[in-house]
């Protein structure tokens, strides 16, 4: 039982390792804009679906496309290239 577990861990003087807190190492949640790294085609198309439905549907809109290239790309057994 739980009591007894206890008793024997106090009597080998044993103690349980403490569950470590989460260290946040960056503010996400900050109020300043953010500048764009990229300006291709690809990520302007992102950036306007963003606009148009919102964070979670272009998430996995873009999850989608991700998935579609990769296995494109493994199938036909070439290199990725960006469409210009």
């Amino acid at each position: 039982s739980r009591q007894r577990i206890n008793r024997l861990m106090k009597e080998e003087e044993l103690a349980c390792k403490t569950k470590r807190r989460f260290k946040a190492t960056t503010d996400s949640r900050h109020n300043k804009p953010v500048v764009d790294k990229h300006d291709d085609r690809r990520n302007n198309w992102i950036q306007e679906l963003d606009k148009r439905r919102g964070k979670n549907i272009s998430a996995v809109a873009v999850a989608n496309k991700n998935a579609r290239i990769a296995w494109a790309v493994l199938t036909k057994k070439e290199p990725y290239k960006a469409a210009a």
